[in-house]
């Protein structure tokens, strides 16, 4: 895989001999984003169970993670268009011994609502990540 490639070019233009560059700080910690969530799934895929993303708000392309060598198989998305409770999802999801890990985006949980899933998290063999939605790692929260 080229992840640079993939890498977002800086937009310029000339005006008045002043170059104006595009801030591209939000597509950097994107890609970031996209490259800890490709090695979350590399380390579950070959793992017993699935890989669950909740309500992602922004996904690698299909044909990135294929190109990564994702086992597309082994991976299982709820959109948000599907899940109007991401607490309960993802409690129904640690109930079940079908999944490796589980990935959530902070900003859809409260700390509250993070905690909770940590304890749950801590009784069962699901990894539990919490993916910042604009940052460049995710923490671990439970394994």
């Amino acid at each position: 895989m080229n992840i640079l490639k993939q890498l977002p070019t800086l937009n310029t233009s000339v005006e008045s001999n002043t170059c104006l560059v595009e801030d591209t700080s939000d597509n950097v910690q994107e890609i970031s984003q996209h490259i800890e969530l490709i090695r979350i799934i590399k380390r579950h895929e070959l793992c017993h169970g699935w890989t669950l993303l909740i309500a992602p708000d922004h996904l690698p392309k299909k044909h990135i993670l294929v190109d990564a060598g994702i086992n597309l198989d082994k991976v299982l998305i709820i959109h948000k268009k599907n899940c109007c409770d991401v607490l309960f999802k993802a409690y129904q999801a640690l109930k079940q011994d079908n999944f490796s890990a589980l990935v959530i985006w902070d900003n859809l949980l409260t700390e509250s609502e993070s905690a909770l899933l940590n304890i749950k998290a801590q009784h069962t063999t699901t990894s539990l990540y919490l993916l910042h939605h604009k940052a460049h790692d995710p923490d671990l929260i439970a394994h």
